[in-house]
């Protein structure tokens, strides 16, 4: 079994852990991979003290005692790179059954549908080209792409993100508030086709068709 850490955690105590709310661990709540698994997209959601950023929540302790908290959600692009030959450290921790993944970051972005926006479904092209987030709040899906001009070395070198947001599309008229309605989560909600040219988006009872290249809806169906 393979691992990989897609958001650190720092298992700081409660100042108080009689009364403290218990802070919730970081969460990864959707994760997609390219056909040929050297691309992956993560989104994770974690939580902080820092109240100016991310969705405000109040956490309530045992005895009723109450915290102030933000969640933050961050997506995360990760590329495959064949893997130097091992370390005395990364086979210590294969023999004692750790398998580290060999992902690395190219690119990531906090609250990447606005600070109180979550992400409901998330797809990859085939290729690992494209990238779907969906949510909610902000009722709009967004189109990431690979800057693939360049190699990830280049774009290290030049301080440049391998990946960024084309395209952020609201939903259609007609088809507004829909998506809260809709109790399907996950891959249902978006997924492309298998040449990776269509786009499908649900709202409720219905699927749209996109031209994610220029963001051009193609046709609806009711399902």
């Amino acid at each position: 079994v393979f691992n990989h850490k897609v958001a650190p955690y720092n298992r700081v105590s409660r100042r108080d852990p009689i009364n403290d709310p218990h802070i919730p661990a970081p969460a990864i709540t959707h994760l997609a991979f390219g056909q040929n698994g050297r691309d992956l997209v993560t989104v994770d959601t974690s939580w902080t003290e820092n109240t100016s950023v991310g969705c405000n929540y109040t956490l309530q302790g045992p005895t009723g005692s109450t915290t102030e908290m933000n969640m933050c959600t961050n997506i995360k692009f990760w590329t495959y790179v064949d893997a130097p030959q091992s370390s005395k450290v990364e086979q210590r921790k294969r023999r004692n059954g750790e398998m580290p993944m060999s992902y690395e970051l190219v690119s990531s972005m906090v609250a990447p549908h606005g600070r109180n926006g979550q992400v409901y479904a998330l797809a990859i092209t085939p290729d690992g080209s494209t990238a779907c987030t969906l949510s909610r709040e902000e009722d709009a899906f967004r189109v990431w792409v690979k800057n693939t001009s360049y190699s990830l070395s280049a774009a290290k070198e030049m301080g440049s993100t391998l990946w960024k947001c084309l395209y952020r599309v609201r939903s259609p008229s007609g088809y507004a508030n829909l998506l809260s309605g809709c109790e399907l989560m996950g891959e249902g909600l978006v997924s492309f086709s298998s040449d990776g040219s269509v786009l499908s988006v649900a709202y409720g009872p219905y699927l749209t068709l996109w031209d994610h290249a220029n963001a051009t809806l193609l046709t609806s169906v009711s399902v």
